[in-house]
C-alpha cells in the first residue's frame, strides 16, 4: 500500500548539484517531474561548503520515472532565492513554470535586492526557454519566503497567482 517509504536508490546525476535551501520547488504529478530553482548555497545546506553564502542561478529538473536529475537553462546568470514557483497546465505539454518574488543578486556580487513582484519569470520545459511577463494592476509588495499557488480565473481566461 502507500503506508511506507521506498528507497529508490541514488538518482542518476552526471554532475552532483550544489545543494541549496530556500529555493523554489514544485512537483508536477501530471508529468512525473519536479523542478527546483535558485536558493541559498551555504554551509548549512551543503556539506563542505566553505565560501560565503551565495544565491544559486540553477534550475534542476528531476524525472521521477527515470530517477534522473538534469540541469536546465536559467533565465539569466543572476542568483535568486526565497521566491515561489508554481506549475500551470498551459502552453504545450508539459505546461509552464511561473517564478515570482524572492531575492535576486542583480549586480552579481552577492548584494541582495528584492525581485520585483511585477517581473514574473516563466519557464517553458518544452523548449527549455524562459521569458518575462510584466504584471500590471495592483502589484503586491515585495516578499520572500512565501507560498504561492495558481488557480483559474472565474471566466477561465487566465490564471490567478
Amino acid at each position: 500500500m502507500y503506508d511506507k517509504w521506498d528507497d529508490l536508490g541514488s538518482p542518476n546525476i552526471p554532475v552532483p548539484p550544489k545543494i541549496a535551501s530556500y529555493g523554489a520547488g514544485v512537483g508536477v504529478s501530471e508529468t512525473g517531474q519536479g523542478y527546483f530553482y535558485g536558493g541559498w548555497i551555504k554551509n548549512t545546506s551543503m556539506r563542505g561548503w566553505t565560501s560565503p553564502p551565495t544565491m544559486s542561478s540553477n534550475l534542476y529538473k528531476f524525472d521521477y520515472d527515470a530517477n534522473q536529475l538534469k540541469l536546465m537553462n536559467a533565465p539569466d546568470k543572476l542568483g535568486r532565492a526565497e521566491g515561489a514557483m508554481v506549475w500551470i497546465p498551459a502552453g504545450d505539454n508539459p505546461g509552464l513554470l511561473v517564478y515570482l518574488g524572492g531575492l535576486v543578486d542583480s549586480s552579481g556580487n552577492g548584494t541582495r535586492h528584492p525581485q520585483p513582484m511585477n517581473k514574473i519569470l516563466v519557464f517553458d520545459p518544452a523548449t527549455n526557454g524562459w521569458f518575462t511577463q510584466t504584471a500590471t494592476g495592483e502589484i503586491p509588495q515585495n516578499r520572500s519566503r512565501f507560498c504561492a499557488d495558481a488557480a483559474w480565473a472565474p471566466d477561465k481566461s487566465s490564471y490567478n497567482m
